[in-house]
């Protein structure tokens, strides 16, 4: 029994467990709350398209060399306040208004205009391109 508590505790010894542990827990607190509130609005459609909106900002911050996390604010808020300018002034659906914003989002941020160098790697200036990089801003990682 001691064995199995060990091997159950050990890994926690590791600040970055720690860290993966207390943002699944915050991650799974906010995430039904927001998610029942949506679903309950009508908005189901409103988290997978601010999810591929905030996309843009990612890269862009990325690009800059900037927290990634405030790329994706920046771009979801900006998002969120379309929704919201639209769905008010044009007195369409909301659900019809993130269809617009996300819509309207892809085709502004083309990614075509941003070509890459010759090996073929989206990399931030002054980057070597080591571990982490793009390959790690797209696929995110709780660790």
């Amino acid at each position: 029994m001691n064995e199995a508590l060990t091997w159950l505790t050990e890994p926690f010894q590791y600040p970055f467990m720690l860290r993966a542990l207390w943002a699944s827990l915050i991650v799974g607190v906010v995430c039904p709350v927001l998610g029942t509130y949506v679903v309950l609005r009508g908005m189901a459609f409103l988290g997978d398209a601010l999810a591929h909106i905030i996309l843009p900002g990612v890269v862009l911050a990325f690009l800059l060399g900037l927290p990634l996390a405030l790329g994706a604010l920046a771009v979801g808020v900006l998002a969120a306040l379309a929704i919201n300018a639209i769905s008010a002034r044009a007195e369409l659906r909301e659900d019809a208004a993130i269809g617009v914003v996300f819509a309207g989002a892809f085709a502004l941020l083309d990614p075509h205009p941003l070509r890459r160098p010759a090996g073929g790697q989206l990399r931030r200036p002054g980057s070597d391109g080591g571990a982490g990089g793009a390959r790690a801003a797209g696929c995110g990682g709780l660790l």
